[in-house]
């Protein structure tokens, strides 16, 4: 084989790791330019989802339920996810709840968690953020 064909192998290998459900449940972060955000999955199905503008210091704070499909690897937010880019990826001037499904990929690379798109937001799950019973 040729060195090119490995490296596209070895590039790839890590990308296709699936995550399995009990792995999911624990504290994400997204730090951009503009907002930190944080979602908290729980155990039970339930999240939270805090956003913070950067510039004014305002913070939204929406929950609701999430599911995952492990078989084709993404979540989906049932309704009230806090939406903070619009369809271009520019930063919108307020949060937007979601009352619909808000479908993401979920995968790992290397030893993180990734649920989101490098297109858009990619919240990472947190070092040593196990999973949480809590509400």
């Amino acid at each position: 084989m040729s060195s090119q064909l490995w490296l596209i192998l070895w590039l790839t290998a890590g990308c296709g790791e699936g995550v399995q459900y009990r792995d999911l449940p624990g504290d994400y972060r997204n730090r951009g330019d503009h907002t930190e955000e944080h979602l908290l999955l729980f155990d039970s199905g339930l999240f939270r989802h805090s956003v913070r503008y950067q510039w004014d210091g305002l913070e939204v704070t929406a929950s609701g339920t999430w599911r995952y499909n492990a078989d084709r690897g993404y979540i989906v937010f049932e309704k009230n996810f806090i939406i903070t880019e619009d369809v271009f990826g520019q930063i919108t001037p307020r949060p937007k709840e979601v009352r619909g499904l808000v479908i993401l990929p979920v995968r790992k690379v290397g030893s993180k968690i990734r649920i989101g798109s490098e297109e858009g937001l990619v919240y990472v799950k947190e070092a040593n953020a196990g999973s949480h019973n809590c509400q």
